[in-house]
């Protein structure tokens, strides 16, 4: 059943923060993951215009939907060659890993801003717009760097396929509007969120960010 109140009700509000954030979090994820593939060997997403910080290379408008509505979003799956890295299949395990460290590095960052941007600016209206968006990007960065450790496509962790069954990847990389969207599907019905929301909500209660009441 499809979780159509989240969208409707008091979340409404939060949504333009929430497309916002996503956007700059796929891009930090979407530059993050080819840069330690690089350096572990496969240059081919550098080669692919896909090591950039320029969202729109790696806009995938399923990750973006579930991201921006759902809270549980994807970056465009990429094209990994494991027998170019060093140590194959763990080699796109540190690389997944040092992804999502970058991610929640970016989301102390910004948790550490958002005061200072309310000290600076105080209660105006510009300065509540940039506190909020700080916050939301620290939360959606939690988020993003929680799911992508799931070992499915299109999420990070789901490349290490392309070591273990690379006849599967290989097919799978011409279709990967398929994956996107069953899980887009899967992803409307709220469960996932809600088995998540504990493990996110831990999480950044142990890094000290803010969580939203």
């Amino acid at each position: 059943m499809f979780d159509v109140s989240a969208v409707f009700t008091s979340y409404a509000g939060a949504l333009p923060y929430r497309f916002l954030a996503m956007i700059v979090v796929m891009a930090v994820a979407g530059w993050g993951f080819p840069f330690f593939i690089r350096l572990l060997g496969d240059p081919g997403p550098k080669y692919d215009g896909r090591e950039t910080m320029n969202p729109l290379r790696h806009l995938d408008w399923g990750g973006l939907l579930a991201g921006g509505i759902f809270r549980i979003g994807w970056v465009k799956p990429f094209n990994v060659r494991p027998e170019q890295m060093r140590g194959g299949v763990f080699g796109i395990v540190v690389a997944v890993l040092g992804t999502v460290l970058l991610v929640l590095l970016f989301a102390v960052l910004l948790n550490a801003l958002a005061p200072m941007l309310l000290g600076a600016l105080g209660g105006s209206l510009r300065g509540q717009y940039l506190v909020r968006s700080a916050r939301t990007m620290s939360e959606m960065s939690v988020w993003l760097a929680v799911v992508n450790l799931i070992p499915l496509p299109p999420f990070l962790a789901g490349h290490v396929w392309s070591a273990l069954w690379p006849m599967g990847w290989k097919w799978l990389s011409l279709r990967f509007w398929l994956p996107s969207l069953i899980l887009l599907i899967a992803v409307a019905s709220g469960l996932l969120t809600e088995w998540l929301m504990p493990l996110v909500n831990a999480l950044r209660e142990a890094m000290g960010l803010w969580i939203e009441s």
